[in-house]
């Protein structure tokens, strides 16, 4: 099934809800919402027309039921952003969704696994589970989905699951033992509103006895006694009668040691987290989570401990300041009294039962609360310690889980309202504001907070409570300045969190002078950064220590810091006076480094090459724009370095633009000139060549005068096809070939193209090559010889995949998609444009003008406007202006029909 790039959510279990990419889709007219819920129930299969016509018009003769059908469906599909996500067939439609973007097959998985979890006796994972899925619920099942039959018996499933699925909460709540005088005033009001359900009152009685109100649980059970045998002339069951004999009995209900406070806002998108914790402690005695300041780490360990099925402890370290205290501290959260040694009581309050001890905030007193977690944890087998901290406690046994910010919404895409960090803001921000919500007007400005807060728990509560005075575009636009900016957090926190800047002041404070500073000067990596660029600015041991202190975050093979934190201490790089000293280290490390990886750029080893120096790239440019304002010839050094990658990576009209300043050698004016020509800006190709010193012998430079002939569209200049270097041979070709372009000379142009090709084959190197047989392809095309056309697009798309998987081959796959067409494969065309609306909104455009040429040539000229219409990126202003005018065709041709 192919993934949609708007990640449509359809909602049944309430009025009909379709929300693309975050952002609710207005579904018009009862009909449109009927096939809309009808669709949905059976997500991701093909419902035959016969069924959809059945359930449309139940109690209708249509004359012609297929036409009606697909006029509904041509109104659908203009109503959803991604066309794509409506699929049809000769024998039926289908919305190419996953199940668990329908709420009522989510409800369903949810339901299901939480019952298999009540039945292994796992009771807090059943309840997490099943509040899950009974939280998907918004009002009565299929509310728009008409009164056919088949939408009238799935309600009534519907709500015997959700009924079902509520007592088994109840059941897991009930092992757990969680407030039960609150479940048994929830379970009052379920078996009040359905007497003869059983289990609904079994688990009332349990609930009340658990509540110590065991002659309320007696009455109860005579009341539905009474019930059951005037109504049914039966006896109540079984599992009402033993709920009856367990208060008859007395048997005591379990009770958990808790000094837990109730939490008095949601717990936001930690479901992962929560789940491998739990695994975690499950195998381990100690575990500590470490993180930055402001990550959520002792919301996190309250939830663990909320859900332990054992005694649960917190002990709140941040107040105390004496290591010698922290006994002490454990002592008053356990509520112990007596005058014998501190440690000896808690011994002795830990060792008869099994129980889960929290110590939050222990980043300060790391010794002290390392030595008192060893000896409880020695002294107390039955005793698990969860700590939080900015760094390990660095014990035997202990366990790491590291608390990574909240996920983000996708780069340069609205917010997602299922993303956890925008779950988290839109939560806080409802408290500032109870009208607030995530709509199509203001999801971008959302998802760019969250984005640049890092997903950090705290900052984003911080900034939802400054909806209370600013719009959500007026606070993402004043986060420059987000330390003076996000202050005013709750007056009952911990000095340390009410503030973003106090957050990071507390981290800050427990640095050493050699570890502050070298957070200063790393912080100039914008793009992250490895072990040698942190070893060649300023050593690796206080980087060992900044990622110990959670100050400084591993990535893979690579190191990063949150933007929060970079922020703060390029703020302090500032005040030191040592800014400049430090970009001119990052600089010139960037600068030897790519050079020392050019030649990669040329042979078998182009991909690692690649991606070393693509992780590089923001560096890069950093090093690029610092440079050219003070070090003009490590400028055109860096440019030279660039001007491959960008060429590599298809960024033309980005390489020209930006090469233009910093040409200064033979081979950086090469990738000027040959991206001015790729982006079509070839006559604004214009500079000094006399000035450049010439490099016949390097690689590269070799090309120069080949490549001015070429920008400059004079006669062909001796290419250097005898050169020592064979990619340089290989280019020579190539570029012999688009001269032969320029001048309309496809003949000439193909025989240039198969030389380029076999002489990149033969170095290895795959971009050229990649780009030598696309261009043949387009040429085999033009000139009607379709099969070698297919041959040489299929293979440069495998060339350009298996150089850089994320890039697409766009143009390339528009090509193929025209070939396969005039070959008679239009299933298989349009299936390959398919794929590409999901890569890349560049490639989007091309394949809906493709898309929208193939369905007007099939003669579908409703749907081929469609594709047109949906062309409206400002930046594709040529391509948009073509589609607007085949729309206008196609509107022409539908009247004439």
């Amino acid at each position: 099934m192919a993934d949609t790039p708007a990640r449509l959510r359809v909602g049944l279990l309430g009025p009909l809800e379709v929300v693309s990419g975050g952002v609710a889709v207005r579904i018009g007219g009862k009909r449109l919402r009927a096939v809309v819920s009808r669709l949905a129930l059976e997500a991701g299969r093909q419902v035959p027309v016969p069924a959809l016509v059945e359930a449309l018009w139940p109690e209708q003769e249509l004359d012609d039921p297929q036409h009606a059908l697909h006029s509904l469906m041509t109104r659908l599909r203009r109503a959803l952003p991604d066309k794509s996500v409506l699929r049809s067939a000769d024998s039926g439609y289908w919305l190419d969704i996953e199940p668990d973007g329908v709420d009522v097959l989510r409800f369903e998985r949810l339901a299901a696994e939480g019952r298999r979890a009540l039945g292994r006796d796992e009771p807090s994972v059943a309840a997490e589970l099943l509040r899950d899925a009974l939280g998907l619920w918004r009002g009565e099942a299929l509310t728009d989905a008409g009164d056919a039959p088949y939408a009238v018996a799935a309600a009534v499933r519907l709500t015997e699951l959700r009924l079902s699925a509520t007592e088994d909460r109840a059941a897991a709540e009930l092992q757990l033992n969680r407030d039960p005088a609150a479940l048994a005033a929830e379970l009052a009001e379920l078996a009040a509103q359905h007497p003869l359900r059983e289990r609904a009152s079994a688990l009332l009685m349990r609930a009340l006895h658990a509540d110590g109100r065991s002659a309320a649980a007696l009455r109860h059970f005579d009341s539905v006694r009474r019930n059951v045998i005037e109504e049914l002339g039966t006896e109540p069951g079984p599992e009402l009668a033993a709920a009856h004999l367990t208060v008859l009995r007395g048997e005591p209900a379990k009770r958990r040691s808790s000094n837990l406070r109730a939490a008095v806002t949601s717990f936001v998108g930690r479901e992962r987290e929560c789940a491998q914790i739990r695994e975690q402690l499950a195998g381990a005695r100690l575990v500590t989570l470490v993180g930055a300041g402001g990550s959520g780490k002792t919301r996190l360990a309250s939830a663990i401990a909320e859900a332990a099925e054992t005694d649960a402890w917190l002990v709140e370290l941040a107040p105390v300041t004496d290591p010698a205290a922290v006994p002490l501290a454990i002592v008053e959260a356990l509520g112990l009294r007596g005058t014998r040694p501190a440690m000896d009581r808690i011994v002795e309050g830990l060792t008869a039962t099994e129980a889960l001890l929290v110590l939050d905030n222990c980043e300060h007193l790391v010794e002290a609360v390392a030595a008192c977690a060893a000896e409880l944890l020695g002294r107390c087998p039955r005793l698990r310690v969860l700590t939080t901290s900015r760094e390990a406690l660095g014990i035997d046994g202990e366990v790491l889980f590291a608390v990574q910010p909240l996920d983000l919404p996708a780069a340069d895409a609205p917010a997602d309202v299922d993303c956890p960090s925008v779950r988290l803001f839109a939560d806080r921000a409802r408290a500032a504001r109870w009208d607030f919500a995530v709509t199509a007007e203001n999801s971008a400005a959302v998802a760019e907070i969250c984005r640049r807060l890092d997903g950090l728990p705290l900052a984003i509560e911080l900034a939802a409570a400054r909806l209370r005075t600013l719009t959500v575009e007026q606070l993402a636009a004043r986060l420059d300045d987000r330390f003076r900016l996000l202050t005013g957090g709750s007056r009952t926190a911990l000095p340390r969190h009410r503030t973003l800047r106090a957050v990071v002041d507390a981290s800050w404070e427990l640095l050493t002078a050699e570890e502050a500073r070298c957070a200063q000067w790393l912080a100039v990596f914008s793009g992250g950064f490895t072990l040698e660029a942190a070893e060649a600015v300023c050593g690796v041991e206080p980087l060992t220590a900044l990622v110990e202190k959670s100050l400084v975050q591993r990535v893979g093979e690579r190191y990063r810091m949150l933007e929060t934190i970079r922020e703060y201490c390029l703020e302090r790089l500032s005040a030191s006076g040592e800014s400049p000293a430090a970009r001119t280290a990052h600089a010139r490390y960037l600068c030897e480094f790519a050079e020392s990886q050019e030649a990669s750029s040329r042979d078998e080893r182009q991909p690692a090459w690649l991606r070393r120096i693509g992780a590089e790239h923001t560096n890069l440019l950093d090093a690029l724009r610092f440079a050219l304002d003070e070090d003009r010839d490590l400028a055109i050094r860096l440019a030279a370095q660039l001007g491959p990658l960008w060429t590599c990576r298809g960024m033309h009209a980005e390489a020209a633009e930006r090469l233009r300043f910093a040409v200064g050698t033979a081979s950086g004016a090469v990738w000027y000139l040959l991206n001015a020509v790729l982006a079509g800006n070839a006559d604004r190709a214009r500079f000094d060549p006399t000035a450049l010193q010439r490099a016949p012998q390097h690689p590269v430079g070799a090309l120069l005068d080949a490549a001015l002939a070429l920008a400059t569209d004079r006669a062909e200049a001796a290419a250097p096809l005898s050169h020592q270097d064979e990619w340089t041979q290989a280019m020579a070709h190539l570029l012999r070939a688009f001269h032969h372009a320029n001048n309309g000379g496809l003949d000439a142009m193909r025989p240039a193209l198969v030389s380029a090709a076999e002489a990149f084959r033969r170095c290895g190197e795959l971009w050229a090559r990649s780009t030598a047989l696309s261009s043949l392809g387009y040429a085999e095309l033009a000139l009607g010889d379709l099969d070698r056309a297919e041959a040489a697009l299929v293979e440069s798309i495998r060339l350009r995949r298996e150089l850089d998987p994320a890039q697409p081959a766009v143009l390339e796959g528009v090509w193929l998609a025209q070939v396969l067409h005039r070959k008679g494969a239009v299933a298989e065309a349009r299936a390959r444009l398919h794929e590409l609306l999901g890569t890349h909104p560049t490639a989007a455009v091309h394949a809906r003008l493709a898309l929208g040429d193939l369905a007007r040539h099939d003669g579908d000229f409703a749907a081929a406007a469609d594709f047109y219409r949906s062309i409206g990126i400002p930046k594709h202003e040529p391509l948009r202006a073509c589609s607007t005018a085949r729309s206008a065709t196609c509107r022409c041709q539908q009247a004439t029909c």
